[in-house]
């Protein structure tokens, strides 16, 4: 059967069905997550493989973001088009596709190009998920669910930081890419048979409407690329750091984790706590964003020898305040626009969010390796932290709007059949 939604807020999903949507939802991206942070997580090795520089692993690894920024460009309108399953399911076969090649790479070129692609593809999946559970959950009540969708992202990343550097040190990379491929195509493929049809397309009306919508998207997406800078490095270089001050790989990934933690329970406790907030999620980034330039600045300022359990404990803030405020980030920029938009609005978010991971990764290691230390690089970040905390002070001041509050947009009629 079909369903028009009258209302703006209303679904056509029951209890049970949103529950098997969000359970899944995360499932996917946590795959997902693991083949992307893992990759990340994977630089240090990919540098021995290739004898390349800490800059040069930087732009290795941009070749992935660099794909996923690409993704968000052209699959966030084709979700809103198409609907969320059959672009994912098309993604999900490019990237089991793209995994397998990667484990067979010939050389250093090919391996950016199939990264490249790769990244290309695994950008189908949060864009699916996050217009799936925008249209699934009403506006007051949708922060927590973006939240717990959202916590596959440093859940695969905690998974990968646990299990690859040891795992990588015995059996090499390629193996780990044919897992990779195995992990994206059970995960999204089980999501795919839980997604709705879309049995409707935008309206003339809605269509008209999106050249202005994507202005209502611009300051939510330089604030995007602005808090990717934190997320970005911390996961790039916290094992080469920490590998440079003389702890083992395995420790310095479990650190890492430790930060992924930190990032899952943040993007829960900002999804509910800008519900209580009436919906007011830059509100909720401008908190968590002054956390994390304080904590940039004594990243700079920390001393050569510290006791492990204070690197645990401020690892444990960073992953809060560097990976925590992507769910709100996704949120905030879905909810400015129509929810025929959505896609749209998510998918440049993504983009600009991913940029700021292509960029900033090159960029931090070259400051490392130009000032002999990474003090001056923990300092850039939180100049870059700051900026995008004084954007969200100016937003925060301001009404925030709803469009899907206007009459005067026409819902989108969802299938139940799968």
């Amino acid at each position: 059967m079909s369903a028009q939604a009258a209302p703006a807020d209303a679904t056509p999903y029951a209890a049970h069905g949103r529950g098997a949507l969000l359970s899944l939802g995360t499932i996917a991206q946590f795959g997902a997550s693991v083949m992307q942070q893992g990759t990340i997580v994977l630089g240090v090795f990919f540098a021995l493989a290739y004898h390349l520089t800490l800059t040069q692993m930087g732009a290795l690894l941009a070749a992935l973001t660099f794909g996923l920024m690409c993704s968000g460009l052209a699959n966030g309108p084709l979700v809103d088009l198409w609907g969320p399953r059959r672009v994912l399911f098309c993604g999900t076969l490019v990237i089991t596709a793209a995994a397998i090649a990667i484990a067979f790479s010939p050389n250093l070129i090919a391996t950016v190009a199939l990264l490249f692609l790769a990244g290309l593809s695994l950008g189908t999946v949060p864009i699916s998920g996050t217009k799936a559970i925008l249209v699934a959950w009403p506006r007051e009540h949708r922060g927590m669910p973006m939240g717990v969708r959202q916590m596959g992202v440093p859940l695969g990343a905690l998974a990968a930081s646990l299990a690859l550097p040891t795992l990588a040190s015995r059996v090499g990379l390629r193996p780990i890419y044919l897992g990779f491929a195995l992990i994206v195509a059970i995960c999204g493929l089980l999501f795919c048979a839980v997604l709705p049809a879309q049995t409707a397309r935008p309206s003339r009306h809605e269509a008209h409407r999106a050249p202005g919508e994507a202005r209502r998207i611009l300051i939510p997406a330089i604030v995007g690329f602005l808090l990717a800078w934190g997320q970005y490095t911390l996961l790039t270089y916290t094992i080469p750091m920490m590998r440079q001050n003389g702890m083992t790989l395995v420790a310095a990934g479990a650190l890492l984790a430790v930060a992924q933690v930190g990032g899952a329970i943040a993007r829960l406790a900002l999804g509910h706590i800008s519900d209580r907030m009436g919906g007011r999620r830059a509100h909720a980034l401008l908190g968590i964003t002054g956390v994390g330039v304080a904590l940039a600045v004594a990243l700079a300022l920390l001393p050569h020898a510290v006791p492990m359990a204070l690197l645990v404990a401020l690892w444990l803030g960073l992953g809060a305040a560097f990976v925590g405020w992507n769910a709100l980030a996704l949120t905030w920029a879905g909810e400015r626009v129509a929810a025929a938009h959505a896609g749209s609005a998510m998918g440049l978010e993504t983009s600009a969010v991913l940029f700021g991971a292509t960029v900033s990764a090159p960029i931090f290691g070259a400051i490392v390796e130009w000032a002999g230390s990474y003090q001056a690089a923990w300092l850039t970040l939180a100049a870059v932290l700051a900026l995008a905390f004084a954007i969200l002070l100016t937003q925060t001041r301001r009404p925030e709007s709803h469009p899907d509050a206007d009459p005067s947009v026409e819902p989108q009629a969802i299938s139940l059949n799968t």
